[in-house]
């Protein structure tokens, strides 16, 4: 047991002078901490200003959420590397120097981030950012012991580490209208970081003549408070000098320095992992646009802010470290986990995503007061340096896993209970540390055998590297089985196809010409709609039977469910409407004037519906909540078939006037770019087809948006677009007459319906040669694919 003596508690009593020590203390907060604030803010500005650019860089570099995760987390293996070595340098130079070096390079980094274009100087380029960055944090926390005593330093810390979430509130907007710029032929993600960046090398050189390296340099402190603090100070490392004077080594080696790294890397692996892949996770769960959802992702951190100042000085009031850095992160966890729970109703999982950041940030000042306590120069520099470099390898593994869960099961509810399981390994860390009894003595336990716990949390950090690369290089095909439902628009059925065996398994009767189907999230309710009776069939896909038959307007076409299966659109081919029904009441509540409308489309959200207008020329949004018309998008033509990139600002839209398709800018309403698909084939061949109003019956984006899969009646085949190249790379020959196409979700295959054959061509993708096709029902048109795996709450 370590314990400061009776002696040292005197010892770092504080001493009778309020009155200068009320000044000092106070004057020394207000020249130091607005600085540091500062500094922290235009750190974690350039830190994370990656997850607002990741909504455009997927689209516009051709980046898979595996590429986006794994290059932001990269930004922590440089620092790593760099980590120990700058607090030392903190310790034994000065921090003013080494501070504005630090800044003043991240910030050009930050600037070289605007000028990337593939996924190799992405990846680069963030390391160096992260490289540049190193020793900042350790740093100030060592900088902060040479001014603030231990009674006032969790305050201090709390101030300093306010701009950790403050500069998501800050941040986040800006970002959102940065995102909105296009100058000199840039779009906003490249303006970004260079409008971030800038800032950093300007403060940093500012830094070199404001900041102060120690106490007894200070000119702008008075003599009797530039005595009182230094002499406090002292006092201070003289008693911990009684109880223990550790080295450099020795403190590395020191349990609960090994206990602390651990509980840090657990943290930070939640921490980041939500911080920057909050945005994408509210894109697609609201549908709004990149600057509304910019202000949602800021909300968490005001409540952080709150959180932070409160368990920061409810700590010092009551001289407590251990549950109160445990019990925030604990709580973080539970709101977590419930928020992949409740993951399709927006307004809870928002208020428990607010409750998941804001429980979070309490967490930090408290855990980094703890490290001093019993260690102090160079020992507590290089034990912060470890801590955090270690410990900030979580920001690393974090969104890797995030990135690499979401590409493989197109659903980021995996990701976050792997987020929920580190918050509370980390909050069960930290109980183990030893606990503080009062200011002056402190109580941390040695005993279990340091060997045991150094293997011990080498394990648990060593685990999580081994089983992240393992599932990196898992064949993941049987965590997955995906079930394919085929619309026969000539009989009265819709096929079904287990694509684990690629056979038929059985089929489900909806009526006579079935022309439209989708499915919910959960793949636990099927719609269909039918052309014979004017009905929409709600079906349930275990029993495989119609629970609930709704008669729609007129003649029904291709459908489209809501996530959470609340709401369908229904196109009404003959009246020029479109109705939407409310499943659980099973009735029409609302039917919208269009003009010719062919196909409505999920777009990922709760709250939005897209519907084609043939005569409009245009894609209509619907907003479910307010039941009208949110937007009218051109489509450069009569619009058939359509897709939408993940990142909700391109739509692909084959259009009834040419062999190819449209390429549209959704939030700037514009035609962007028409590619015309040649053909090998003679003009007999397409005055055949001509007569069907179009020669590109279907399109489809795979699941990593890297390619745009266009079917092509001309020549039998799919034509394969490469997004990025901005060129067609290939063709797949399918079937007779391919018209509906749907990707798996992880990618593996595209399933084309072929309707002058009867049957589904199955596409390996990989090798974009065809599997096998296999028999259904008469003209199949129409497909949607739903996983088995038995969740409800998929954020899509």
């Amino acid at each position: 047991m370590t314990t400061i003596t009776d002696a040292g508690k005197a010892a770092v009593t504080p001493s009778p002078q309020p009155e200068v020590a009320q000044r000092a203390r106070h004057r020394i907060a207000r020249r130091l901490l607005p600085f540091l604030f500062l500094l922290y803010v235009l750190a974690f500005l350039d830190r994370m200003n990656v997850g607002a650019a990741a909504l455009q860089m997927p689209h516009d570099l051709g980046f898979s959420e595996g590429v986006i995760g794994f290059g932001a987390g990269i930004f922590f293996l440089g620092y790593f590397l760099l980590e120990i070595p700058g607090a030392l340098i903190v310790e034994r130079w000065g921090a003013r120097r080494w501070i504005a070096r630090i800044m003043i390079t991240w910030g050009l980094m930050t600037v070289l981030m605007a000028f990337i274009h593939t996924s190799r100087q992405f990846y680069i380029v963030r390391f160096l950012v992260g490289a540049a960055e190193a020793g900042f944090l350790p740093g100030v926390i060592v900088y902060l012991t040479y001014w603030f005593r231990y009674q006032d330093r969790a305050k201090a810390v709390a101030f300093f580490y306010a701009a950790n979430p403050l500069s998501y509130v800050i941040g986040s907007p800006l970002a959102g209208l940065l995102l909105g710029l296009s100058w000199l032929g840039m779009r906003g993600w490249r303006w970004l970081f260079i409008i971030e960046g800038i800032p950093a090398v300007v403060v940093g050189v500012i830094t070199l003549w404001y900041l102060t390296d120690w106490p007894r340099q200070a000119d702008w402190l008075p003599a009797d408070e530039k005595l009182w603090i230094t002499t406090e100070l002292q006092r201070e490392k003289e008693a911990k000098k009684l109880r223990h004077s550790y080295s450099v080594s020795q403190a590395l080696r020191h349990r609960d320095v090994i206990l602390l790294t651990a509980c840090y890397f657990c943290a930070m692996t939640g921490s980041y992992g939500i911080a920057f892949w909050l945005p994408t996770i509210l894109k697609r769960l609201s549908g709004k646009s990149d600057f509304q959802v910019t202000l949602l992702a800021a909300l968490p951190y005001i409540a952080a802010f709150i959180a932070q100042q409160m368990n920061g000085w409810h700590s010092d009031r009551t001289r407590e470290r251990r549950w109160h850095a445990a019990i925030p992160v604990f709580l973080c966890g539970v709101a977590l986990a419930l928020a992949v729970v409740y993951s399709t109703n927006l307004p809870v999982s928002m208020g428990l995503f607010v409750i998941a950041g804001g429980s979070f940030y309490g967490f930090q000042p408290v855990f980094w007061a703890v490290p001093t306590t019993f260690l102090s120069e160079s020992a507590a520099a290089a034990s912060i340096g470890l801590i955090n470099s270690v410990g900030n390898l979580g920001g690393f593994v974090g969104p890797m896993v995030m990135g690499h869960l979401a590409h493989r099961t197109h659903s980021f509810s995996a990701g976050l209970l792997y987020l929920v399981a580190s918050l509370f390994v980390s909050g069960g860390l930290m109980l183990v540390v030893g606990r503080q009894a009062s200011v002056g003595q402190v109580s941390l336990s040695l005993k279990g055998g340091r060997g045991f716990m150094l293997r011990s949390t080498i394990s648990l950090v060593a685990g999580t590297f081994i089983g992240c690369i393992l599932a990196m290089g898992a064949d993941n095909s049987a965590a997955h089985s995906f079930t394919l439902y085929v619309g026969n628009s000539r009989g009265d059925d819709i096929s079904i196809i287990d694509l684990a065996s690629l056979k038929v398994t059985g089929e489900i009767k909806a009526g006579e010409r079935v022309h439209g189907v989708c499915v919910q999230a959960d793949g636990k309710r099927l719609f269909a709609t039918v052309e014979s009776d004017h009905t929409l069939r709600i079906i349930d896909t275990a029993s495989r039977q119609t629970i609930a038959t709704v008669r729609v307007s007129g003649r029904p076409n291709q459908c489209a469910a809501t996530p959470d299966g609340k709401y369908v659109a229904v196109p009404i081919r003959d009246g020029d409407s479109v109705d939407i029904v409310d499943v659980k009441q099973e009735k029409i509540v609302k039917n919208l004037p269009i003009k010719e409308p062919h196909n409505a489309l999920n777009t990922g959200s709760n709250r939005y519906i897209y519907v084609s207008s043939m005569a409009g020329h245009e894609i209509d949004l619907i907003d479910l909540e307010k039941m009208d018309y949110a937007a009218h998008i051109p489509s450069g033509g009569r619009p058939r078939p359509y897709v939408v990139s993940s990142d909700g600002n391109t739509m692909y839209v084959a259009v009834a006037e040419f062999h190819g398709f449209v390429i549209v800018d959704i939030p700037g309403k514009k035609v962007l770019e028409r590619v015309e698909i040649p053909s090998e084939h003679a003009t007999l061949r397409k005055l055949e087809y001509e007569s069907q109003d179009t020669l590109t019956h279907g399109l489809a984006l795979t699941p990593d948006g890297s390619e745009l899969w266009v079917s092509s009646l001309l020549d039998d085949s799919m034509y394969i677009y490469d997004v990025k190249a901005k060129k067609v790379t290939g063709r797949v020959r399918t079937g007779v007459g391919p018209n509906w196409i749907v990707f798996t979700p992880d990618g593996k295959y595209a399933c084309i319906s072929n309707t002058d054959t009867d049957d589904v061509s199955i596409i390996d993708v990989k090798s974009r040669q065809e599997v096998t096709r296999v028999k259904v029902g008469k003209v199949p048109k129409r497909l949607a694919v739903a996983t088995a795996l038995p969740t409800a709450s998929r954020l899509r």
